[in-house]
């Protein structure tokens, strides 16, 4: 809104008021530039009214009734003018660390105190995404050493032709309880032969030598005449 356009408006009210009003508002003019002077853009009823009580022009209660439309013109009209608002913002409530970080008076203080806090919660945001992607994979559940070692035999066994020849009686007879019992052996967890504590064998032996045993068994029967 324009000087001349607020200019009217308030001859417009001037014209429809007595002495003692036109005084009343003359003075709430006065109040309204006073505020602008130091830099007030916001020209709500409240604080408008607070500036004009102060200085006994008028109460806020007489601005916001009925009667005080005009003072209500006035306001909306001279905030336009200096590129205000009648509608107050509320500033955004701050979190307790917020209201600590601007207790301190040292702005370079402030602004590196901000900066950690943002890096912090960066890498806490980052963190949180890792964690979620590794949650989503699916990871293999580690083998033993038995699993490892027949898996192992196995894939030798398929490069090696079997043999009818082969006599596998000898590594039965390695595995019966007779033999081990014998020699005051025994066979760990991983398929190792211990003696006195010992260890004769890698773990995975004793299974691998089972597959093997059963394997050859296997080929010579299919290989046996019909």
């Amino acid at each position: 809104m324009s000087e001349p356009v607020f200019s009217e408006t308030l001859q417009s009210v001037l014209d429809r008021s007595n002495d003692r009003r036109k005084e009343t508002v003359r003075s709430l003019v006065r109040v309204l530039q006073q505020m602008a002077d130091r830099g007030i853009k916001v020209f709500t009823v409240a604080v408008v009214g607070r500036e004009c009580e102060a200085q006994g022009v008028l109460k806020t209660q007489s601005i916001r009734n009925a009667a005080g439309a005009d003072f209500r013109l006035l306001i909306e009209a001279f905030a336009r003018l200096e590129g205000g608002d009648t509608k107050h913002v509320p500033k955004p409530r701050l979190s307790p660390l917020d209201e600590a970080i601007a207790c301190i008076s040292d702005f370079e203080t402030r602004n590196r105190l901000k900066a950690i806090i943002a890096e912090n919660a960066a890498c806490r945001a980052d963190n949180a995404r890792l964690r979620s992607a590794f949650s989503k994979l699916q990871m293999p559940l580690p083998q033993t050493a038995v699993e490892i070692a027949s898996e192992a035999a196995t894939a030798e066994i398929d490069i090696i032709p079997p043999s009818p020849r082969i006599s596998i009686g000898p590594l039965e007879r390695f595995l019966s309880a007779e033999w081990v019992d014998g020699l005051a052996w025994t066979i760990s967890e991983a398929g190792t032969i211990v003696d006195g504590g010992r260890a004769l064998t890698p773990p995975g032996f004793i299974p691998a030598l089972r597959a093997v045993i059963e394997f050859v068994r296997g080929a010579q029967g299919r290989q046996s005449p019909q």
